[in-house]
């Protein structure tokens, strides 16, 4: 999966005017790619295929990644909506501990509702099943969180997604959500959202 180009679409509502954004657009499209695939038997019977009759090849690195594509597969556009955003995600013990209380958690989930919601104005309400990236950029290895503290500390981000009708729901049959973090002066989450192909 790639990004062939990023686009501001047209009557995006810009962040500047609300607390805790970026300069420039709130929500960017990338336009790439996806590899789809019937089910796990059929991937595993694809590459055994490729292995044998070598119908692999493998292209330059992205993201520090290495891509390899199977000829025998599926390629479909795919697009991705990135909210870009100030304001880190709390962590989990940080929820735990400055917004356990039901009206302290009440703010909390409205300030990321107002961020969604903006969001929203662009990105298309939720259909089917979507995959969320989570990325915090820090300005330090030093304020990394462990994995249950990222985590965690990202569930405002999912309820209000649902609020804002960009996730059906963050059940696992609605939502495929990864988590990241790097090294970055300019510290933000990035939020990326993408539709998912239906199965069966």
């Amino acid at each position: 999966m790639s990004s062939a180009r990023v686009v501001t679409p047209p009557g995006t509502r810009t962040s500047r005017a609300m607390p805790g954004a970026l300069p420039g657009p709130l929500v960017t499209v990338e336009h790439g790619e996806r590899v789809v695939w019937g089910d796990d038997k059929e991937l595993e019977a694809v590459l055994a295929d490729a292995l044998a009759s070598r119908q692999m090849s493998f292209h330059p690195t992205v993201g520090g990644k290495l891509l390899v594509r199977v000829q025998a597969a599926t390629i479909v556009p795919m697009v991705r909506w990135v909210i870009q955003w100030r304001t880190l995600p709390p962590s989990q013990n940080e929820i735990m501990r400055r917004f356990r209380t039901p009206q302290a958690y009440d703010r909390l989930l409205a300030s990321w509702r107002q961020v969604f919601g903006a969001a929203a104005t662009t990105i298309p309400k939720a259909t089917g099943r979507r995959r969320l990236e989570i990325t915090r950029f820090v300005r330090d290895k030093n304020y990394r969180l462990d994995r249950g503290n990222l985590v965690g500390g990202c569930k405002p981000l999912l309820d209000a997604a649902v609020h804002a009708g960009l996730l059906i729901d963050d059940r696992e049959d609605h939502l495929d959500d990864h988590y990241d973090q790097r090294i970055d002066p300019v510290e933000r989450v990035r939020i990326a959202i993408s539709d998912l192909p239906a199965s069966g």
